[in-house]
């Protein structure tokens, strides 16, 4: 039988189905499915897991053209930007439909593995969703959020479109550059542009079935 041991969120990058994600959703399965919106179920495959970055590509099998992101300029986004983030977050509380939470870019940093920074909500099965910015594209990948106490509010974290394309490049993976400018979206607008490739992933355990005991 097969035991889900975690859950995350992740964006089909190109059309034959390849699927990016973070390193910790996929790194202790045995087996993969990949939720797609209406509930469509798909059993993926691991292609590379990043050793350096928390980063990680699945395939699932392609029928057809599947619905991609559009990743934002390789640049960091600015202090302030606005921004949206997408994503199955707490499955066995919240349910499995996607969720949306707004907020803006509240730094930024050249060194860190993760380096945007935002107040918008995050939480557990967020992790590999979008970072969306006001023209519905990827300027991120959420990978976690920062550690709280009663005293203290916490920010999501995410990995740039700067090191998601040098790290797609990496691995020979053809992506359509983003279109300059383009038309400032609201919330609505940008869950309907990206809902079709964001997907819900599920890391699973195989176990072999416990043997009878045998009667003395």
């Amino acid at each position: 039988m097969a035991n889900v041991i975690a859950s995350g969120t992740g964006f089909i990058v190109t059309e034959d189905g390849l699927v990016l994600t973070n390193r910790h959703v996929v790194a202790k399965g045995k087996a993969f499915m990949v939720i797609l919106p209406g509930n469509v179920r798909k059993s993926a495959e691991v292609v590379t897991i990043d050793t350096e970055q928390d980063l990680a590509l699945l395939r699932i099998k392609a029928e057809g053209k599947y619905p991609i992101v559009e990743l934002a300029d390789a640049v960091l986004p600015k202090e302030g930007a606005a921004c949206f983030v997408m994503g199955y977050p707490m499955l066995d509380r919240m349910g499995s439909n996607i969720k949306i939470t707004q907020g803006i870019v509240s730094g930024v940093a050249r060194a860190d593995a993760a380096d945007i920074l935002t107040d918008a909500k995050v939480n557990p099965g967020n992790s590999g969703g979008p970072l969306l910015n006001a023209h519905g594209q990827v300027m991120g990948i959420v990978t976690m959020k920062t550690i709280v106490t009663a005293m203290e509010d916490s920010y999501g974290m995410a990995i740039s479109s700067v090191r998601i394309q040098k790290f797609l490049a990496k691995n020979k993976v053809a992506i359509t550059p983003a279109r300059p400018g383009g038309q400032v979206l609201n919330a609505e607008e940008v869950a309907a542009k990206l809902k079709p490739a964001t997907v819900c992933i599920l890391s699973v355990s195989q176990t072999a079935p416990t043997p009878p005991v045998p009667p003395k």
